[in-house]
């Protein structure tokens, strides 16, 4: 979901690409096989030319508070490989002047 001030809305294409203006939420939900509980994670991915205001924090943390889960802050750049694996093994963070954009594989 893409974060701006107090809204926050889905992403229709390129859930995997990234630009480096954005701040955005990113929900793993999960059943758990073992005990049938949900397991769910939310992280709040800040792009390099992005800033975060209070509007958007406060929203972040209405979020985590909605998914009962707490909020895991990711700087571009920083993104831990669970992220990436959610994201399908690749994640494209794009400039949007010039159309530049660098690719991250894991394998796991």
């Amino acid at each position: 979901m893409s974060v701006t001030g107090a809204a926050a809305t889905g992403l229709k294409n390129d859930t995997n690409v990234f630009y480096d203006s954005e701040i955005l939420a990113i929900v793993r939900r999960v059943k758990l096989k073992s005990s049938g509980l949900v397991e769910t994670t939310l992280w709040g991915w800040q792009g390099r030319r992005s800033q975060i205001g209070e509007r958007e924090q406060r929203k972040l943390k209405d979020m985590a508070r909605h998914y009962g889960t707490k909020l895991f802050p990711v700087q571009q750049g920083c993104e831990p490989p669970e992220l990436v694996y959610v994201l399908g093994g690749q994640l494209a963070t794009r400039q949007v002047r010039p159309k530049m954009y660098m690719i991250m594989s894991f394998v796991f």
